[in-house]
């Protein structure tokens, strides 16, 4: 956390330094990296300090390393895919801290996940309730003109994964592994106009 801390501070004193001398910008386009995958987003600025930004994005199906292995399943091959899109609502509610940005929206989409044990049994769990909800914070070049920067981290609020396989305990197990609140830290890269 202490890393991720210090990491928007030098950003932060970066962009504000960058973007002082620029002319607003009405719009922005960017194109943005996560957990879930790349992406693009739109933006409408209502005034230097609110905007509205419309993403869409996914992953294809790719095999990942599970970072906190599910003891029951034993060895297994994990993969997931996503496909998603947002509406959020971005404020910078601080005079002296243009480049602090609060967010908050919510998300359509699909995370498929899909475990495939030693013995051949599969599980696959969905997470398919929508819309989800979204809150995080940023620090992001002000709504300027030209080249825009940013780094956010938040979190996506769902009701979990819906998860189906043929042996009930390890149903569970993957149940009580998938988390039904998902971080996200994503940086993006733009341009305002």
């Amino acid at each position: 956390m202490k890393k991720i801390v210090s990491l928007m501070a030098i950003l932060a004193l970066t962009l504000s330094s960058w973007a002082q001398e620029k002319e607003f910008a009405n719009y922005s386009v960017a194109i943005t990296t996560s957990p879930f995958g790349g992406g693009m987003n739109f933006g409408y600025n209502f005034n230097e300090k609110t905007s509205l930004n419309v993403a869409v994005g996914g992953a294809p199906t790719g095999e990942l390393v599970d970072q906190d292995s599910i003891e029951e399943l034993g060895d297994y091959n994990f993969r997931a895919q996503s496909s998603w899109m947002g509406m959020f609502i971005n404020h910078r509610p601080f005079e002296q801290a243009k480049w602090f940005v609060f967010a908050t929206g919510i998300g359509i989409g699909n995370i498929k996940s899909d475990f495939v044990t030693s013995d051949g049994a599969a599980y696959t769990a969905n997470y398919q309730e929508n819309p989800v909800g979204y809150f995080g914070f940023a620090a992001r070049t002000q709504n300027v003109k030209g080249m825009q920067f940013g780094f956010d981290v938040g979190a996506l609020y769902t009701s979990g994964a819906q998860v189906i396989g043929p042996d009930a305990s390890r149903v569970r197990a993957i149940e009580e592994h998938m988390n039904s609140v998902l971080p996200n830290v994503q940086i993006s890269i733009g341009f305002g106009f």
